[in-house]
């Protein structure tokens, strides 16, 4: 297998000794081998050091904050110490497929790529599959400002094209969608993978698992809003009444769109 460079995978963990090893035997069961694993443990009261300490590879990192600074803060701990070509990012609860790296790599080095994405299943607590999710083919950053396409499981950033883009820090912000603003900026645009590359360029590609639950963020629409609002108000420093208007905008999308 054609090896693209490294892949830098960042996976924060806050408690969650429950989830964290099948994230873990998902990545070590990617086909393709040119890894990097930084788990960064945020001040979790749980079995989650433990947990990641029972893998032995000697790809998988573990750091430990000693502050609790939440999930963008944990996340720029483990891309500031990142050293691959490729940033991935992977929770504590979700999975990945795996073809999920190779296809993805390939994909992006064919395509002279700098931001890419794909489809994953959304499942439930126990990891049944519910629904399949597929973004658009391709993403702009006017399309992200109103409507998130980009799930932070399918995100891969080529850091030979864009650098190292930090996440705002704050517990109560929208930090993956901020940071696929800021890399927009630089590249115009995020691309859908394909299922396999060089043979079906339009057929997208389910890579991942989504592990959802009633108490997520993203399943709690009413916080959802107001992160929204805070986002555009705090992170891109937006007037009140154009932070109001897209945030109706993303209601819209929401509710009426397909993606």
């Amino acid at each position: 297998m054609t090896d693209y460079g490294k892949v830098s995978i960042i996976a924060p963990c806050h408690n969650g000794a429950k989830t964290i090893g099948e994230a873990i035997e998902s990545v070590l069961g990617q086909s393709y081998a040119n890894w990097e694993m930084i788990i960064v443990d945020d001040c979790s009261a749980d079995d989650s050091v433990s947990a990641v300490k029972a893998f032995a590879d000697p790809r998988i990192r573990l750091l430990q904050n000693e502050t609790n600074p939440g999930p963008g803060g944990t996340r720029n701990v483990g891309i500031r110490a990142a050293s691959g070509r490729f940033l991935a990012f992977l929770d504590a609860d979700d999975a990945w497929l795996p073809e999920k790296l190779a296809v993805q790599t390939e994909f992006m080095t064919t395509r002279d790529c700098a931001f890419s994405c794909h489809g994953y299943y959304v499942c439930d607590e126990a990891m049944n599959v519910i629904s399949e999710y597929m973004p658009p083919a391709r993403v702009t950053y006017a399309d992200v400002l109103t409507n998130n396409t980009i799930g932070c499981l399918s995100a891969m950033i080529d850091t030979e094209k864009v650098g190292k883009v930090c996440m705002p820090e704050g517990k109560y912000t929208r930090e993956d969608m901020v940071t696929w603003l800021k890399v927009l900026k630089k590249c115009s645009e995020c691309l859908g993978a394909p299922e396999k590359c060089g043979e079906c360029l339009s057929v997208g590609a389910v890579l991942a698992k989504y592990r959802t639950g009633a108490a997520s963020v993203s399943s709690n629409k009413a916080k959802l809003l107001k992160y929204q609002y805070r986002m555009y108000r705090d992170d891109l420093d937006l007037s009140v009444p154009r932070s109001l208007w897209l945030t109706l905008q993303s209601v819209w999308n929401k509710l009426f769109r397909k993606y």
